[in-house]
């Protein structure tokens, strides 16, 4: 029987970890698109709905959080227009499954598409990294 990662949530809510701060640990189940090389196997994911901010590997970039819902954290998307070129970026985590999607689509000058599933694993949170100024 699976558990959804939104229950799991809620039965580890502690002072140690609570559901509103985690990490994800998630690695690929599959991917499409038109690059060759794999994708990540693996990406870590640093959570912190009350902040609404998240960071990936390592965290040299805080982001903030789009939106969260009770069976879906969206915490990327939105359209990129630049130097000619259009592109879509989505990153979503689905509560209820336990994974992360991420798909990056060209739509102009040559459409493509690249994309990935990642199976989640609920990890204690680690924290953002302190300021230096």
């Amino acid at each position: 029987m699976r558990i959804g990662l939104g229950m799991v949530l809620a039965m580890m809510a502690s002072p140690a970890m609570a559901a509103d701060q985690f990490d994800l640990v998630c690695k690929t189940v599959s991917s499409s698109g038109y690059d060759k090389s794999p994708p990540r196997s693996e990406v870590q994911l640093t959570i912190d709905l009350s902040r609404m901010e998240y960071c990936e590997n390592g965290c040299s970039n805080i982001l903030k959080i789009k939106s969260v819902m009770t069976d879906k954290i969206i915490l990327r998307s939105y359209r990129d227009s630049g130097q000619g070129i259009i592109v879509d970026i989505s990153a979503v985590v689905d509560r209820v499954l336990g994974v992360y999607q991420y798909e990056f689509s060209q739509i102009y000058p040559y459409p493509s598409t690249k994309a990935y599933t990642a199976d989640c694993e609920l990890k204690p949170f680690s924290g953002f990294p302190g300021a230096k100024f």
